[in-house]
């Protein structure tokens, strides 16, 4: 019979220290523990069986990304005897039933289950009985790692990242974040092109009106550029209003509760466009101004897109074709209704006057527009000078200014372009507020640095 195994029991310090918690997957802490396998950070490194039969790890194995034991390929020696196999890690192992690992054949080849307490016996798919070894992690490698997570929320790290890595370090670790992110822009892109029936302008059609969506209402908008096609609204070219009549009526912001003259013209239009077009106005649809500034209402962003793509030189093929970041900034300089250069919403007016798209929103089309599109569909069509456009198109643009990117800069971490400052934001999102410290190239090296 398969000895159960066990390191030396921490539940004495545990009683003794308060900072010493139970590593179930409530806290969080499996994390740590998979850390400290893959890179052997232990209180010892003499293991033995209840029996005082020795364990030796001989590989830790690779870490596996996939479903599955979190580790394959290890290679231990328990009481003089090899075994090859995969490595599983458990809060507790009583895990490894709750979580029906005993009916899963991807965990027929675990040889060793590490877990933080080894409350029961456990048995694998076979029934035969699985070795447990209940690891104790050094104090100092929790406090760090509670640390860590505590100051994920403010990029407090930000302070290790301008102290830990010289220039060419960080450069690099931009590089590997971006490249992350762009890939993940790319999957995202791919689904609405697929989503769209592969059809590109379509599938920029989309984007444009997503990337335009503030607040909580980009899925309205994206609803909106779906219910009004691309091509529709290019057979209205040259006549801004009924563009406008077309979008303010599918999204239902018609409203005739309230009287405008302006909105009354649109009104008359849409119900000639609604018919010729076959267009439905969207159910259920709720807008929202919540946290948005007033120059961001709804109608004016939508007054800005009908402008925008009433413009020929809008067109994907311009995009593809634009190779300086100053044609493509002209793209979207397009002049507004007078009606839109005083007004916010229908029935509003304001004495500052706003001619054309303002510059900051114009960058903020650019990172997440301009550049997702290109490097999808550079990549896609096998044109690599299309995807190194786009990478050169975000260093030429000023960086976004929210909460992810202000938290760094608190911490002294500077953000020249949107490379760097798109590139930060993967590391908050992915890594940060998901609590992936042991994950992230920052957090891995200050704990192995311990």
């Amino acid at each position: 019979m398969v000895q159960t195994v066990r390191f030396v029991p921490f539940f004495i310090k545990f009683i003794v220290n308060l900072d010493w918690m139970i590593m179930t997957e409530k806290y969080i802490s499996v994390p740590l523990l998979v850390f400290a396998w893959q890179h052997q950070r232990f209180g010892t490194n003499d293991f033995y069986t209840r029996e005082a039969q020795r364990v030796e790890v001989i590989h830790p194995g690779r870490r596996n990304t996939a479903d599955g034991p979190q580790f394959t390929d290890a290679e231990v020696r328990i009481a003089g005897k090899i075994y090859v196999g995969s490595v599983s890690v458990h809060g507790k192992s009583s895990d490894w039933g709750y979580n029906k690992r005993n009916y899963d054949p991807q965990y027929d080849g675990v040889i060793l289950n590490v877990v933080a307490e080894d409350d029961r016996i456990i048995r694998k798919v076979d029934d035969s009985v699985l070795v447990s070894i209940q690891a104790e992690i050094p104090e100092r490698l929790i406090r760090a790692y509670r640390g860590l997570q505590s100051g994920a929320e403010k990029s407090v790290c930000g302070y290790h990242l301008i102290r830990k890595l010289n220039e060419i370090e960080l450069k690099s670790a931009c590089t590997r974040l971006m490249a992350d992110r762009m890939q993940r822009k790319f999957n995202d892109v791919m689904d609405i092109h697929n989503r769209t029936e592969k059809n590109w302008h379509e599938t920029f059609h989309v984007l444009f009106f997503r990337s335009m969506g503030l607040g909580k209402n980009k899925e309205i908008y994206m609803s909106l550029a779906r219910s009004v096609p691309y091509a529709k609204l290019c057979q209205e070219r040259g006549e801004v209003q009924n563009i406008e009549a077309m979008l303010f009526g599918v999204a239902g912001l018609l409203d005739p509760s309230i009287y405008d003259e302006y909105k009354s013209q649109l009104t008359k239009r849409f119900e000639i466009l609604r018919h010729r077009h076959q267009l439905r106005v969207l159910s259920y649809c709720e807008w929202s101004n919540q946290g948005v500034r007033p120059h961001n209402f709804p109608p004016k962003r939508i007054a800005q897109i009908a402008s925008i793509i009433n413009s020929n030189d809008f067109t994907l093929n311009n995009i593809i074709n634009c190779e300086k970041i100053e044609d493509i900034r002209q793209l979207f300089k397009v002049e507004l209704p007078d009606y839109w250069k005083r007004s916010y919403t229908f029935g509003t007016h304001t004495e500052n006057k706003q001619q054309t798209v303002g510059e900051i929103a114009i960058d903020i089309l650019i990172i997440n527009l301009i550049t997702p599109i290109l490097f999808a569909y550079g990549r896609q069509e096998g044109r690599e000078e299309l995807e190194e456009r786009a990478m050169d198109f975000l260093y030429q643009t000023k960086p976004e200014r929210n909460k992810h990117t202000e938290g760094w800069k608190i911490h002294g971490v500077k953000i020249d372009h949107a490379l760097t400052s798109q590139s930060l934001i993967q590391l908050k999102t992915e890594y940060c507020i998901p609590q992936r410290c042991t994950e992230c190239f920052l957090g891995s090296r200050l704990l192995k640095s311990l």
